[in-house]
């Protein structure tokens, strides 16, 4: 494994680049509850785990909250209800009873664990979500019954989603970059090229990570209990991000908008590079008291990013009309631009499970198609007012936004 170093120069010269720090936005969720291990958002709501209290849900964009665990072991079980995650309109939660489902936005949940494993030490941890598959990120080794559950049917039915590692690893998280998933683990990396059917170790990369992110062509990982590293050659050999900690206990990494968030879990608190991982900076900007130190797991959703700690769910607010080119590749245009009924979008050229948002002439969101498959999409009306707007597609995760072009609505 080659593994490169910064000159001290290079490290000050990078660290003097990074501008000043986004803004950190307190929902101000209700006093005693939290801390707030996780976050997703459905069409409409944000859902957070209270850790001791359950799921709880806002349709109103924040204002208020209302208890959603009906059918959620919270009742007797302090620490029942360990995360939340979504696909599309279907909410999963990863509880210590197990694997639970809901499809109409939290009102009520149904146990659809079938025979994986669960308890207070092995349970789903995490979600990601890539085209038509979902993933479940387990606590615990592969052998105690940890790794990756894996569905195509949103939760019916469940499998491995962790062949080809060993028994001994646990999987600390998933990312992608359109083609390939990598799986960051307690013993090093690992690639998939069938969606998580298989994985094969990426023999330059034998260090345990805490977490892993695509980021605009790089490879980013947090080596646990050591440093940030970027890679620009999907692992094969690794550089160390300048300003990043050395002794990282902890970690989560998220793309949002062309720059890249992680949770440092040290003093330094919640970090950020706008040079995709080459060096990173405290982006601690409005967090209040142990809020600053006591960071959970990052959730991006459209033009927001959302952070849970220890007393409240943070956001940053995107731009909204933020959209980036795609270098060296042509982006597909909407056709006709002028329509009634539908267009259609050619996406084949880029990766599945990304979405279509119409940004009206203020800027502001007013339609969103996803998941979208990588294949022609037809984008219906629906209501839309007669007007011009932005075509954009965008993905999630990996915080990508791609400007299409214009529609006009007859």
């Amino acid at each position: 494994m080659r593994l490169l170093t910064l000159t001290p120069l290079a490290i000050a010269l990078a660290t003097a680049a990074i501008p000043i720090a986004a803004q950190w936005t307190p929902l101000q969720l209700d006093a005693g509850l939290g801390p707030f291990i996780g976050t997703t958002t459905t069409p409409g709501a944000i859902h957070v785990v209270s850790q001791g209290s359950g799921v709880y849900s806002s349709t109103d964009d924040g204002l208020t909250w209302d208890a959603a665990n009906n059918g959620l072991p919270v009742n007797g079980e302090a620490n029942g209800v360990r995360s939340v995650g979504a696909a599309g309109g279907t909410l999963f939660a990863g509880t210590t009873s197990g694997i639970h489902r809901s499809t109409n936005g939290g009102a009520s949940w149904t146990n659809v664990n079938g025979s994986l494993t669960a308890n207070d030490n092995v349970y789903a941890a995490k979600w990601r979500t890539f085209g038509g598959t979902t993933l479940a990120v387990f606590s615990g080794t592969i052998a105690n019954g940890g790794g990756i559950a894996r569905t195509t049917d949103n939760g019916t039915t469940w499998s491995a989603g962790h062949t080809g590692m060993g028994p001994e690893l646990a999987v600390t998280d998933i990312t992608g970059n359109g083609t390939a998933l990598f799986a960051a683990t307690t013993i090093g990396l690992f690639r998939s090229d069938d969606m998580a059917a298989t994985w094969t170790a990426v023999a330059a990369a034998n260090f345990s990570m805490h977490a892993v992110e695509w980021a605009n062509g790089r490879l980013v990982c947090i080596v646990a209990g050591g440093n940030y590293r970027f890679s620009t050659d999907e692992g094969q050999s690794w550089t160390v991000s300048a300003g990043s900690p050395d002794d990282s206990p902890k970690g989560e990494l998220c793309a949002f908008e062309g720059k890249l968030y992680a949770i440092s879990g040290t003093t330094l608190g919640c970090m950020w590079s706008t040079d995709d991982g080459t060096s990173f900076g405290p982006n601690n900007v409005g967090l209040a008291g142990f809020d600053m130190y006591g960071q959970y797991q990052f959730h991006h959703a459209g033009d927001r990013l959302y952070m849970g700690t220890v007393g409240d769910l943070y956001m940053v607010q995107g731009t909204s009309t933020y959209a980036e080119h795609m270098a060296g590749h042509a982006l597909p245009a909407p056709r006709p631009t002028l329509f009634q009924d539908h267009f259609q979008v050619d996406l084949t050229t880029l990766p599945a499970g990304g979405a279509i948002i119409l940004l009206d002439m203020m800027g502001r969101e007013v339609a969103r198609h996803a998941p979208l498959p990588a294949a022609l999409a037809t984008i219906p009306r629906q209501g839309l007012a007669s007007g011009r707007y932005a075509c954009i597609w965008t993905n999630d995760r990996s915080g990508t936004r791609h400007r299409l072009g214009p529609v006009i609505a007859e």
